[in-house]
């Protein structure tokens, strides 16, 4: 046989043979529109995989003069090759819910077998199915080139189905995120290397709200994320036997986060009126966030487990096992928030089924937004207490989330009235290199916290004034650090490396009943949720059913934790930095950030411990 295969004939056969394969990355018991969905998603992307790659093999040969059958045969063993590695990623995917990355495949060849390993049974396996798919491989490739006229063409027709297929499900793609739902597009994260359209900023551009407000839960069944493992069972404070007294009433909850506060920068010189409620309450000085950003400072805060999560909170719009129980322990759950719910989605993950949520502020700048935020929740606050003067409201759990410090901008731009010398009103990124002295712009930053701080301030005497302190939880913190060339290696701001600078923020909690102290062992956003959720709502749950960590008073300290932005995640320290990057390579930092060798002593165990972690709340096969 000499002829060429048929790119058509052969391109479609092969992604017929992916696709059946890939049936196997579904859960067994598939909702009949997602895996329609999946189908038409699959077969087009399978599709335009192989005519790409396989028109570059038809060109390549042509120009290196290579024979039909060399060809022939190059063709048969690189989709022999894909099938294989498809096979292999279906394993993967239902073990830990990911795809194969680089980091795994450096596990796999680099443990020695000591993280990684297979039986004789699992080896003859892996040979049955590599043989088999090579001789699929082998039949698709013999069969593109004996393909006639008439096959060719019928393939083509079918082709062209395909593709339309593909393109009204990018409509239906569309469509559903635009709406938050996920009926037919469920499953579009168990297809390997896929990433279908969405327009919603075009879509708000032109006026049409890409999602609905009123969208808060997930409309499918379908949904591999299994969180928590088990339903919560927290009965509340003991009360007393009936007809002796009347039972306690639960504590408000007050949560003061802000935006990019250092951990460094609570101090008597930067923020007094922060340090003064540390210095009488609990203050935990090696804290860290779970995230070097927003979305996932926060997600860690309230759902306790790592941010790798975050796409399948938001795609089945589950909220934290945190605010669930405090709002089935009949609170009241409130968000007062600067910067508005919707970029990141937080209406839709951490505040998802909240009645009437408060999205948005008004106001021109950060300042103003935070102004209103805690305007509006004085005023709930006010009414509520005023509607129900003998004390029987709902006891509140309240969220006050200020941005101005997030976006460094002076509200008193008389540079001579601020505490710290700057010539700075405003951050002046494009000026900043490695060599730029930081001192001008943290000191506008440390301005901009002591203005933030007597936000906090007003807040706290509030609270004291309407009688609302005294028996309530408060808990100031923030959702990650920001850097100013800390480690030389010219970095500012967020979201760009895993150092403390960027990670470790302030914690500082006020508990009825707890004495002031200061506690110096590592704690990070993960023990939230572990702590209030059995100390204060009496939840009788493991905390591993919600969280990956543990009670703050516990005394447990670990030895690392994960944080992750938004493309990449870390396996955090005190002597080395293991980064998972967006394209799954493994590689190892110091703690300031310098490059190690390959031939340092590499921790295996704990690497697939944290791969454990991050797949824990999946629901396994």
């Amino acid at each position: 046989m000499s002829q060429r295969p048929s790119l058509s004939a052969t391109s479609g056969l092969s992604a017929l043979a992916a696709l059946l394969i890939s049936l196997r990355y579904p859960e067994s018991d598939p909702d009949l529109r997602g895996i329609s969905g999946f189908i038409m998603a699959a077969l087009g992307h399978y599709l335009i995989f192989y005519l790409l790659t396989l028109s570059i093999i038809r060109i390549t040969a042509r120009l290196c003069r290579i024979p039909p059958k060399t060809e022939m045969a190059g063709i048969a063993v690189f989709i022999g090759v894909t099938f294989i590695f498809l096979l292999a990623d279906t394993f993967v995917y239902q073990q830990y819910h990911f795809h194969i990355n680089l980091a795994m495949l450096d596990l796999f060849f680099n443990s020695r077998g000591e993280v990684i390993s297979f039986g004789t049974g699992d080896t003859i396996a892996i040979a049955v199915m590599a043989l088999l798919c090579f001789t699929v491989s082998t039949l698709i490739a013999i069969a593109g080139a004996g393909a006639g006229a008439t096959a060719v063409k019928t393939c083509r027709k079918g082709l062209v189905l395909i593709v339309v297929m593909f393109i009204v499900f990018n409509g239906i793609n569309i469509y559903e995120n635009a709406c938050a739902r996920k009926h037919y597009t469920v499953y579009n994260s168990a297809i390997p290397g896929f990433y279908p359209l969405t327009m919603n900023r075009l879509l708000n551009k032109m006026g049409i709200k890409a999602v609905r407000e009123k969208s808060y839960l997930a409309e499918s069944g379908s949904s591999s994320f299994r969180y928590p493992l088990n339903p919560l069972t927290c009965p509340g404070p003991a009360t007393p036997e009936s007809g002796t007294a009347t039972a306690p009433k639960m504590p408000d909850v007050f949560v003061i986060m802000i935006d990019t506060l250092r951990a460094d920068t609570v101090s008597p010189e930067v923020t007094p009126g922060i340090w003064n409620f540390a210095r009488e309450n609990i203050r935990f000085d090696n804290h860290f966030s779970g995230g070097n950003n927003t979305r996932i400072g926060v997600f860690s805060f309230f759902y306790g487990i790592p941010g790798s999560y975050w796409n399948e909170a938001l795609q089945q719009q589950t909220p934290p096992a945190l605010l669930a129980a405090y709002r089935n322990s009949g609170y009241r759950v409130q968000a007062y928030t600067s910067a508005n719910l919707y970029n990141p989605e937080f209406y839709r993950t951490v505040f998802a089924g909240i009645p009437g949520l408060r999205t948005e502020s008004r106001g021109r700048t950060p300042y103003e937004r935070d102004a209103d935020a805690i305007h509006d929740f004085m005023t709930d606050m006010t009414r509520e207490h005023r509607e129900n003067p003998n004390q029987d409201r709902p006891p509140s759990f309240s969220f006050i989330f200020l941005d101005q410090l997030h976006s460094i901008s002076l509200e008193n731009k008389n540079l001579r009235e601020q505490p710290f010398p700057t010539t700075w009103i405003e951050p002046n990124y494009t000026s900043l290199s490695r060599s730029t002295n930081p001192e001008n712009f943290f000191n506008l930053y440390k301005n901009v916290a002591r203005e933030v701080d007597a936000r906090v301030s007003e807040i706290l005497e509030f609270l004291k004034t309407n009688r609302l302190y005294d028996d309530a939880i408060i808990i100031i913190t923030s959702d990650h650090g920001n850097e100013f060339n800390d480690t030389g290696l010219n970095f500012w701001g967020h979201n760009s490396n895993f150092t403390e600078y960027q990670l470790k923020v302030p914690l500082i909690i006020k508990w009825p009943g707890k004495p002031p102290r200061v506690i110096s062992s590592l704690t990070t956003h993960y023990d939230i949720s572990a702590t209030l959720l059995p100390e204060q709502l009496k939840c009788s749950n493991s905390v591993s059913d919600y969280s990956v960590g543990s009670s703050l008073f516990s005394g447990n300290s670990p030895e690392w934790f994960i944080a992750a932005s938004y493309s990449e995640n870390a396996i955090v320290s005190g002597d080395q930095i293991a980064l998972i990057n967006s394209m799954g390579k493994l590689s190892f930092k110091t703690p300031e950030w310098k490059d190690l060798p390959d031939d340092h002593a590499r921790n295996n165990d704990r690497i697939i411990q944290a791969i454990n972690l991050m797949t824990r709340y999946f629901r396994h096969r």
